[in-house]
């Protein structure tokens, strides 16, 4: 690939990346924005997660299950170091990133577009308190995973670095392992914003703890492999950090760390 493609495709990718995310937060959180934004989102976000659309319900569990498995599998799978050295046989290595930005978008697009709501409510917080209470918490989830994106520069997960060296002519290289910002208090911050996001919200249906609930199992199953990943690439810099870092609750071994 010449360097103007790659770089192209990397733009791209990350274009792409950057909309399914901000796609993904009005699908899980329309129920915790304001009234007037909500009413807006909800005009660009068909069909939302709580979405009034009637249908099977058990049908509805079987293609949401399958749904979140594909994405699970794919977005864990590429993610693994023995699946990026075949795949980087194929895909030269400038844009491996950026083509695992643009396949998880896929497989989120995918989910958004049949996504089958299933709208019996389970819980829905009408007064103003407890509604309150569960917007902040969602939005305490969002406050928390853009200060991980700035501390450890989003630009490397969409993989934009790594297409801009390459566009440069130089040769990327990973940075070292480091624990800026928030991380100096939490081992996955990204995995507990997404945990309060997705859970966090005054009106919740069985669709969407369908999708909580499944989403948290693989965040459980995800976890541990991505440290086994990290120990294994980082040796005990990463295993010193983790004995004295929780893994999601902040504050938890404060007494440890000092």
């Amino acid at each position: 690939m010449t360097r103007i493609a790659v770089l192209m495709y990397g733009l791209l990718a990350a274009t792409v990346g950057a909309a399914s995310m901000a796609y993904l937060l009005g699908f899980i959180g329309i129920n915790a924005l304001p009234k007037a934004c909500a009413a807006v989102v909800r005009s660009v976000v068909r069909p939302g997660i709580d979405e009034e659309l009637g249908g099977p319900a058990d049908v509805a569990v079987i293609v949401d299950l399958a749904l979140i498995t594909l994405f699970a599998l794919q977005h864990s799978g590429m993610a693994r170091p023995g699946f990026k050295r075949i795949w980087t046989r194929i895909v030269p290595e400038p844009v491996e990133r950026s083509t695992y930005v643009l396949f998880s978008s896929c497989a989120l697009a995918l989910l958004f577009w049949q996504w089958r709501p299933i709208p019996e409510v389970v819980w829905d917080y009408a007064n103003p308190p407890g509604r309150t209470l569960w917007q902040l918490l969602f939005w305490l989830g969002g406050a928390i995973g853009i200060a991980a994106a700035l501390s450890m520069r989003s630009s490397e997960s969409l993989g934009l670095p790594q297409v801009f060296c390459y566009a440069r002519g130089k040769v990327y290289r990973p940075p070292p392992f480091q624990t800026p910002g928030i991380y100096r208090f939490v081992r996955h911050p990204m995995w507990l914003a997404a945990l309060l996001m997705i859970w966090a919200t005054p009106k919740i249906t069985l669709g969407h703890v369908l999708f909580s609930t499944a989403m948290t199992l693989y965040v459980a199953i995800a976890i541990p492999l991505a440290e086994r990943d990290l120990a294994a690439e980082y040796g005990d810099a990463y295993r010193r950090y983790r004995r004295c870092t929780p893994m999601l609750v902040p504050l938890t071994r404060w007494r440890s760390r000092r």
